[in-house]
């Protein structure tokens, strides 16, 4: 959950590291206010390890914020260099101002025989050069290192005006940030093909894309998923009936899934093999969309699919209703929510989601009198009491059909249906031969009161 998003978890703050990055914030703040009031009160009270932080608070009494601030500081320091500017407040040998390790630890025999191991950069800087005094004379294998020491030291540039400061080297500009504080404390490693972008950078609704998270993770409660639960039930796939429900049957390898991932795959007229595992299928179907020229709606596909299937299943499992294939697909295309989400097509997904755009009709050149700007609702018709069924978007009658309520349910041979009428022939649907993507493409047109405007990618 914690985990962020690009190594696979939900990216949900962890507040016992957000706690941690904002203390860190403290010792930034102390480090780079020292004439501040409340900076000056730390520093009476506990006293001055060196120019950038306190001594630890050893003490057993009194209140304890500033001692858990404190035990930050080797954490802290870990992860910043200094900025020399005047030279007053680097430490010479300790501090971290040439690289990420201080002069004592690169060269420590050196260190060892200064004479002067507390010196600041100031200090030890003169117009001639480095005042680099010794205890002693050096061997002839010392000078080798000593000249390695100075060579080391001809990267700095001199002093400049201004005072030091620490630089923070997980941040571009080097400044201490508790995003920045958190991101380091909350570090994880990468998980290699994880198609975080395929999943959160896609334009769909949250929930679509936390159900596409758990399908990644292979966590969602399929009948497979409850048995591991020690739920005791058998098994069977609500769709084709052919095999156990599983993840990877449902979504990947049920017959029915496989008819609407052929509706895409045959319109963008690929070669496609199904992977055997839904992260695989995610970047497989990134890479096959490489050269589509709306790569946002190409990777709505998927989460469409998915979706679609899962509330079919739901709608079979638990209401006892079960749409035919053809219906199946056209909620694919549409996907039009019932329950929750919207009226209306997703934002992105104007119809077909990749090779079509759905506009809904308005000036229909057939539509009936009375019906210039179908479907809006003509003038003097708002409380029509008795729609006939059959007739989902049919706001009103005119005067000149006082005997359309009469006519009976379903209309499956009905010579004279106006075009227009969204869900005219629902009754016909199932018999409704399909042989080809052509003609399923046709019959997607001439059905539920919608034109397409094919596009290529």
């Amino acid at each position: 959950m914690i985990t962020g998003k690009k190594q696979g978890g939900l990216g949900i703050k962890n507040l016992k590291n957000q706690s941690k990055a904002l203390k860190l914030k403290w010792l930034w703040r102390y480090a780079h206010e020292p004439h501040s009031m409340w900076s000056k009160v730390i520093k009476l009270k506990y006293g001055e390890m060196d120019s950038w932080v306190t001594k630890e608070a050893t003490n057993p009494y009194g209140v304890t914020v500033w001692r858990s601030i404190r035990n930050w500081w080797p954490f802290l320091r870990n992860h910043i260099t200094i900025t020399v500017h005047n030279g007053v407040r680097t430490q010479f040998w300790k501090d971290r101002w040439l690289g990420n390790q201080n002069l004592s630890e690169i060269f420590p025999d050196i260190f060892d025989l200064a004479l002067h191991k507390d010196r600041t950069v100031a200090e030890m800087w003169s117009p001639q050069g480095w005042d680099l005094s010794l205890r002693r004379n050096l061997n002839d294998w010392e000078v080798c290192r000593l000249v390695e020491f100075f060579k080391r030291l001809e990267s700095f540039q001199g002093l400049k005006e201004g005072e030091d400061c620490l630089w923070w080297t997980e941040h571009n500009k080097g400044s201490y940030k508790v995003s920045s504080g958190y991101k380091v404390m909350n570090r994880a490693p990468l998980t290699l093909n994880w198609p975080w972008r395929q999943i959160w950078k896609t334009k769909i609704p949250l929930k679509v894309a936390c159900f596409t998270w758990l399908l990644a993770k292979e966590a969602v409660l399929t009948h497979e998923n409850l048995r591991k639960r020690n739920n005791i039930l058998v098994t069977h796939c609500c769709l084709c009936g052919e095999a156990a429900e599983t993840v990877r049957h449902l979504f990947l390898h049920c017959k029915i899934t496989d008819q609407l991932w052929k509706i895409f795959i045959n319109l963008r007229g690929i070669q496609w093999t199904m992977p055997s595992m839904i992260v695989d299928t995610l970047s497989s179907w990134e890479e096959a969309g490489i050269e589509a020229k709306n790569i946002s709606y190409w990777r709505t596909i998927p989460a469409c699919i998915w979706w679609t299937i899962w509330r079919e299943r739901n709608a079979r499992s638990f209401e006892d209703r079960s749409g035919s294939l053809q219906i199946i697909k056209t909620d694919c295309i549409l996907l039009r929510e019932k329950e929750g989400l919207t009226s209306q097509p997703y934002p992105g997904l104007p119809g077909l989601l990749t090779e079509c755009q759905l506009k809904q009709v308005e000036n229909y050149p057939d539509a009936p009198p009375g019906f210039l700007n179908y479907p809006d609702v003509p003038p003097g018709f708002p409380n029509y009491p008795t729609v006939p069924p059959g007739f989902w978007n049919y706001p009103a009658a005119p005067p000149d059909f006082p005997n359309y309520p009469a006519v009976p349910p379903g209309f499956p041979n009905y010579p004279a249906a106006p075009p227009g009428f969204m869900n005219y022939p629902a009754a016909a649907l199932d018999s409704v031969d399909i042989q080809s993507v052509d003609q399923e493409i046709q019959w997607l047109k001439q059905s539920n009161g919608f034109c397409y405007q094919f596009r290529s990618f």
